[in-house]
C-alpha cells in the first residue's frame, strides 16, 4: 500500500526497489520484434532498388530518345519546299520532341513516386490493397514496455531460480 502523497513510498516508508519497477525482458517477444523490423527494412529496400533500376533504365531511354530526335533535326530540307512549309515541318518536328519528351519525364516522375510510396508503405507496414499479404505484422510494438523499458505495474522482481 502507498502513502496517501503518491510518491511511491509504502507506508512502512519503503520504496520499491528499480528492479520492481523494470519489465521483464522477454528474449523471444525483442528477438521476434528485431526480426520483423529487419524483413520489413530488407523488403523496402529490395523495393527501392528495383524501383530505381527502373527509374534508370527510363533515364538511359530519355536519353536516346532525345539523341535520336536531335539527329533527325540535322537532316537537310528537301530542295525547292517553301519556307511557311519548312517552318511548319520544323515546328511540328519540335512539338513531337517535346511531347516525346514530356511524356518519358512523366513516365519517371510516376516510377520514382511509385517507387517511394511501396517503399514507405513495405517499412512502415502499411497496408496497400494490391498487397496486403506482403506485410509482416510484428508481434511487439515499438511502444510496448519490454522496448521502451516503460515500468510495469505490478512487475514481479526476477528471482535466480532457474
Amino acid at each position: 500500500m502507498t502513502s496517501p502523497n503518491g510518491n511511491g513510498a509504502a507506508l512502512n516508508g519503503a520504496l520499491p526497489t528499480a528492479s520492481a519497477l523494470q519489465p521483464k525482458f522477454d528474449p523471444t517477444a525483442v528477438t521476434t520484434f528485431w526480426m520483423s523490423s529487419s524483413a520489413r527494412l530488407m523488403r523496402s529496400g529490395e523495393i527501392l532498388m528495383r524501383g530505381m533500376t527502373e527509374v534508370g533504365r527510363l533515364e538511359a531511354e530519355l536519353g536516346q530518345q532525345y539523341l535520336q530526335r536531335s539527329m533527325s533535326a540535322l537532316q537537310t530540307p528537301v530542295l525547292g519546299t517553301k519556307p511557311d512549309q519548312l517552318a511548319r515541318t520544323q515546328m511540328d518536328h519540335a512539338m513531337q520532341n517535346v511531347d516525346g519528351l514530356v511524356t518519358t519525364m512523366r513516365k519517371i516522375a510516376d516510377q520514382f513516386r511509385h517507387t517511394i510510396e511501396a517503399s514507405t508503405q513495405a517499412l512502415f507496414e502499411v497496408s496497400t490493397p494490391a498487397a496486403p499479404a506482403q506485410s509482416l505484422a510484428a508481434s511487439i510494438h515499438i511502444d510496448d514496455p519490454v522496448v521502451r523499458r516503460k515500468p510495469v505495474q505490478g512487475a514481479a522482481e526476477p528471482t535466480l531460480a532457474g
